[in-house]
């Protein structure tokens, strides 16, 4: 339980260093794949460093990185494309619920886990939670484009997130796997791939500016000048840190701990740390939706932990 507070506490400091860097670089789509390419370096470099720089790669665990890789890939890309759409507090709740209730199906229909009262009533209570938390914000997007695309994206949201959830505990209790280090050297380093792939064709598109010069403009532009692209790495390198302790925390607690228990409470916790720590840091006062929310998902946490 500690190991899993531990990750619930991690997970909300990254999100001082998201806001951070979206206060910094904006909150378009450039900006946050550029994001994902420093996160991704960091982390893959911090593994590998904590290894010795030896990887031992296994067949099941490179199964299960690309696997991981892949659905992260369509979670952040629908993420992105359904925020242009529509509201960014659904695109939230869909996001949080599969996290929450698609590994928890996973545990209880495929690891037999038991299905006890209290687990039923506290999942329950906190996907209300986020209905309250999220529904009670005035995010009010215009919602462009196509109604059914939208809908759609939400979906994919909701399942890619779930099964990152889903692969995580996978690889944790299978034995042939390696360690959780391993597997988030890989998962690092896939993703660092699939984002840099991203961005190549816009970088390296034909333009008045040729050669290096022109690719470091192109980059300068992305990112702000040199100055600017400076702060935005290392406020990557802090977001890096608390994800990739949190993770492996929670495959840590994964080896022991019931899905049916751990990502409900996760989720519970990140929700309820990132509320205190934005109001704490950036002075974000919760509004009554906000109050209320929060105290559903803290009754959900005492009936999933009693």
């Amino acid at each position: 339980m500690m190991t899993l507070a531990a990750a619930g506490v991690l997970f909300s400091v990254q999100f001082l260093f998201t806001k951070q860097y979206q206060l910094r670089a904006g909150a378009g789509w450039r900006p946050a794949i550029w994001m994902l390419v420093f996160a991704n370096l960091w982390m893959g470099f911090l593994f590998l460093s904590a290894g010795g720089f030896r990887l031992r790669i296994l067949p099941a665990s490179l199964l299960y990185a690309v696997v991981y890789a892949v659905c992260a890939a369509v979670n952040n890309a629908a993420s992105l494309f359904a925020m242009r759409l529509g509201k960014v507090a659904v695109v939230t709740l869909f996001s949080l619920s599969g996290g929450l209730l698609l590994p928890s199906a996973y545990g209880v229909i495929r690891l037999g886990e038991p299905l006890t009262a209290g687990k039923a009533a506290g999942t329950l209570l906190i996907v209300l939670a986020f209905f309250g938390c999220l529904f009670g914000k005035q995010d009010e997007r215009a919602a462009g484009g196509s109604r059914r695309r939208f809908w759609l994206l939400c979906f994919a949201v909701f399942v890619s997130n779930g099964m990152v959830s889903v692969v995580t505990k996978a690889h944790a209790i299978r034995a042939d796997t390696g360690s959780s280090r391993e597997f988030l050297t890989l998962t690092s380093l896939l993703g660092l791939i699939a984002s840099a792939a991203i961005l190549l064709p816009g970088l390296l598109k034909r333009t008045d500016e040729a050669g290096a010069a022109g690719l470091r403009a192109r980059i300068g532009r992305d990112l702000g000048g040199k100055r600017a692209a400076w702060t935005l790495v290392l406020l990557t390198g802090g977001y890096a840190v608390c994800n990739g302790l949190a993770n492996v925390c929670s495959m840590h607690t994964a080896k022991t701990m019931d899905s049916s228990l751990q990502f409900p409470l996760l989720s519970a916790m990140v929700v309820v740390f990132t509320a205190l720590l934005a109001w704490a840091v950036f002075h974000e006062k919760p509004g009554r939706g906000d109050a209320a929310g929060l105290g559903l998902t803290v009754a959900g946490m005492a009936l999933l932990v009693l």
